[in-house]
């Protein structure tokens, strides 16, 4: 997979703001269940852990309050708004979770590890959330962009309808 450039071209995302080479090369060449989730996840603080197998553990996208009401109990100092997002932005960063915009929550990454953009499927009814990526989206939208001379900052894509499980249920 290729590696983002270090510096924007005309419509192709910036890399994260401190993401060296180095870093990216091993974002675009891990995978999940490779050695190196494990290892990340073993650097992160604990909290950061506990906020990732949560956000793993729900179907929906949960907010940093939420995550706090969980969490709390489970940790003896008091966990504050600002420490979840500076949390939740760290996982942001190593790409184990995706922010959704529309409902300021944050949903595990289904492609830890690896370099993508992902489209977000939205459940109005039961709040799943769901992750496809398909490059041929992305390439449309940096086409698009390039014709525009138009560079791309941040892509968010976020589709909300009902998903299979509520079609089928009524």
């Amino acid at each position: 997979m290729p590696v983002a450039p270090a510096v924007p071209t005309l419509g192709r995302l910036k890399p994260a703001r401190g993401q060296g080479a180095a870093a990216r090369t091993a974002a675009a060449t891990c995978c999940p269940g490779h050695p190196a989730d494990a290892a990340l996840l073993a650097e992160l603080p604990d909290l950061a852990r506990q906020a990732y197998a949560e956000l793993q553990a729900s179907p929906q996208a949960r907010t940093a309050y939420e995550l706090i009401e969980t969490l709390q109990p489970q940790v003896a100092q008091r966990i504050y708004p600002q420490t979840i997002y500076r949390t939740l932005a760290q996982l942001t960063q190593h790409g184990l979770v995706h922010r959704i915009a529309s409902t300021n929550a944050y949903r595990a990454c289904s492609r830890p590890g690896t370099v993508h953009d992902g489209i977000h499927f939205l459940c109005t009814r039961c709040g799943a959330v769901d992750e496809a990526v398909d490059p041929g989206i992305n390439a449309l939208l940096n086409r698009h962009a390039d014709a525009h001379r138009f560079a791309i900052d941040q892509r968010v894509i976020e589709i909300s309808g009902i998903c299979a499980r509520c079609s089928a249920g009524g």
